[in-house]
């Protein structure tokens, strides 16, 4: 199912753009007025940001004002879809434009057998406006139904493009009837991907892991700090979490080991390939593997086995094991 936006507003057409998932976008002159701005410019200005279809409404009533103004239409970019009101008017119109290679719109459609006719003519989109159907306590799903089925009948290239939704049920009935579009204002677009339980799930996924992190780490102080001195890392943390950080040493490609440094006669200045830890990470004695240590504070490094100068020295920073 495609998915367009039904605004005029760049920085909402922005916005859903951004999302990866816009396919298009629909306008009309009531959404461009509310814009203030010229309906060419600002129609130039969707077509920069947006590749795929965009459908500019012509205002002419009359037949061949629409087939001018739609031809002045498609001129503005070859991604325009110009697009035509359901009457006599219209399909006549669409019939001369789709002709001539210009795809149209059909818009304003309240009933099956004006989605027939345009078919016929030739038409690219059928527009039926399910929320003005349901504003009058008709159907208006049932509506794209029914002309689902009339082009599968008949083998109508016509695509189906549910417009006037107003909710995500809406989105949801179209999708499941067969619509190929749906078009939709930038509020619905961010409903599609809410829901309440999805919220409170992460909020607890992440309240259990910084719990669960805070305890690790309590483990690990009192565990190194009853050492008494220098304690590598799986000396003092419990199973779990030594795993966790062992996978994220390797992913550095360290194969490190932690150790801790408390010799208050030391330089941190000098530690130029470290990073410090925060200092409730582990506390203890002096560094047993290299000279260089962490100004007094219990500081902790990685080891990694390298000279007895220590340059290939690193340590996690902010204590992230993420």
């Amino acid at each position: 199912m495609e998915l367009y936006i039904d605004t005029a507003n760049l920085d909402e057409i922005k916005e859903a753009h951004d999302l990866g998932v816009l396919d298009g976008v629909t306008t009309n002159p009531s959404l461009i007025a509310k814009e203030g701005i010229d309906y060419g410019k600002r129609l130039e200005e969707i077509c920069g940001v947006v590749s795929g279809p965009v459908s500019a409404e012509v205002i002419a009533l009359e037949y061949k004002e629409m087939v001018t103004e739609g031809k002045m239409r498609a001129g503005i970019a070859d991604n325009i879809v110009v697009k035509l009101p359901v009457t006599v008017d219209g399909l006549k119109a669409c019939k001369a434009l789709s002709d001539e290679g210009i795809r149209t719109n059909m818009t304003l459609c309240f009933q099956p057998m004006q989605a027939m006719m345009v078919a016929k003519a030739g038409a690219y989109l059928i527009s039926p406006f399910i929320g003005r159907l349901d504003d009058i306590s008709q159907d208006g799903t049932e509506l794209i139904s029914q002309i689902r089925t009339i082009y599968d009948n008949y083998g109508f290239d016509t695509k189906i493009l549910a417009a006037s939704i107003r909710h995500p049920k809406h989105m949801l009935e179209c999708a499941l009837i067969g619509a190929d579009v749906a078009t939709v204002p930038l509020k619905v677009i961010k409903q599609l991907m809410h829901h309440p339980l999805t919220d409170n799930g992460l909020k607890q996924f992440l309240e259990d892991y910084n719990k669960e992190l805070d305890l690790h780490w309590n483990v690990a102080w009192e565990r190194c700090h009853a050492h008494g001195g220098a304690c590598v890392l799986s000396d003092v943390l419990s199973e779990d979490l030594d795993k966790e950080v062992g996978a994220a040493v390797g992913d550095l490609g360290l194969g490190a080991e932690v150790w801790c440094s408390g010799d208050e006669d030391s330089d941190f200045d000098d530690l130029g390939d470290f990073v410090e830890i925060p200092d409730r990470v582990i506390q203890g004695g002096e560094c047993v593997e290299c000279a260089l240590t962490s100004a007094g504070d219990g500081r902790c490094f990685f080891d990694v086995g390298g000279d007895d100068s220590c340059r290939d020295e690193f340590a996690f920073a902010d204590g992230d094991l993420s």
